[in-house]
């Protein structure tokens, strides 16, 4: 088994983020951008 951290791109900016179980706010790079997305649905 490797120990690679899989790298996702950010659904609202595009920006790289390591996909790891400690990134909260997974698959977003950020609160702020995981707001946009929620703001996107209401």
């Amino acid at each position: 088994m490797t120990d690679s951290v899989k790298i996702v791109a950010c659904p609202t900016c595009g920006q790289p983020v390591e996909w790891r179980p400690e990134n909260a706010f997974r698959p977003f790079c950020s609160k702020r951008c995981k707001l946009i997305d929620l703001g996107e649905w209401a």
